[in-house]
């Protein structure tokens, strides 16, 4: 199943919204920042309240509204950052640029955001997927969507009416074991490597861990209790995780890049490396020193 395949359903599902006039609003052509203001202009548009994925957008909006080769997110962070640092309003720039380039992007079908470098975690994907009556996978196609077509707020809209309409609720003591799961040190990666060793559903091994928690136990204890062998059993079997199973965030991702000194498929299996180790805790303390770095 393709992005372009689910169109028709986020049309139903998507009813709420209008599409607007689906013209191109050209973007002016600005020179990029100097080595010395690129960095300020990058962090003035997340510390905005911009996301990656509406870098993403934007970047592609540019090249289509220029007809020229699509800058990167990175080029359009810092072409939007200036304009926000250099007295632009949030709100007028997600009204002169960014709604019309969500608008343009759902009236051609255009979809650039990914559920892997989003804010969400499986778990919301799993609701989701309830919710909407698809598979997980499905599930996470139409994250994308929803992102490139409407941005973060709207998932966040589908969450909380799936979780007012009990879409979810096996049980309140399941949906709670979950929500304690989510909120704990543990990790996708910690659910992954033990979901192989229990031999259990990867969503059942969630609840089963949050219980854990509810009960009390410390992340040392369930360390010491099943996370230690279920390593050991992965490293015998070449099981091993990804990046995303450290549910980093991908501008936390950056950030680390940028601390870490490497690229950014470097660090991603590096911060992989560190989840299959249950060592993310200390990727996490990193990130407010993270957060300042220039490079």
């Amino acid at each position: 199943m393709t992005a372009r395949l689910t169109i028709s359903r986020l049309v139903v599902l998507f009813s709420l919204w209008g599409v607007g006039s689906g013209c191109f609003r050209r973007v002016p052509s600005e020179p990029l920042p100097g080595p010395n203001q690129a960095e300020d202009y990058a962090l003035t548009f997340y510390n905005n309240g911009f996301s990656f994925c509406d870098a993403q957008v934007l970047a592609w909006y540019i090249g289509a509204s220029h007809g020229v080769e699509e800058p990167t997110p990175y080029e359009a962070k810092l072409r939007f950052g200036g304009k926000l640092a250099n007295g632009m309003d949030p709100s007028q720039l997600d009204k002169l640029y960014l709604s019309p380039a969500r608008d343009a992007a759902k009236l051609n079908g255009v979809v650039v955001c990914d559920y892997y470098a989003s804010e969400f975690n499986y778990g919301n994907a799993e609701v989701l997927a309830q919710y909407w009556g698809v598979s997980v996978d499905e599930a996470k196609i139409l994250i994308g969507e929803v992102l490139t077509w409407g941005g973060a707020d709207e998932v966040y809209e589908f969450l909380k009416v799936a979780d007012n309409q009990h879409y979810v609720r096996e049980s309140d003591q399941t949906f709670t074991a979950l929500d304690v799961f989510w909120s704990s040190p543990l990790t996708s990666c910690d659910a992954e490597l033990v979901a192989s060793f229990w031999g259990m559903d990867f969503y059942d091994t969630k609840v089963a861990l949050g219980q854990k928690v509810m009960m009390g136990m410390q992340r040392s204890d369930i360390e010491a209790s099943v996370l230690a062998s279920a390593r050991e059993n992965a490293r015998s079997t070449g099981q091993s995780c990804e990046f995303w199973g450290s549910d980093l965030s991908l501008d936390e991702v950056e950030q680390l890049s940028c601390f870490f000194g490497l690229g950014l498929g470097e660090t991603k299996t590096k911060i992989a490396g560190y989840a299959f180790e249950g060592r993310v805790s200390e990727l996490r303390a990193l990130l407010p020193e993270a957060a300042t770095c220039t490079r």
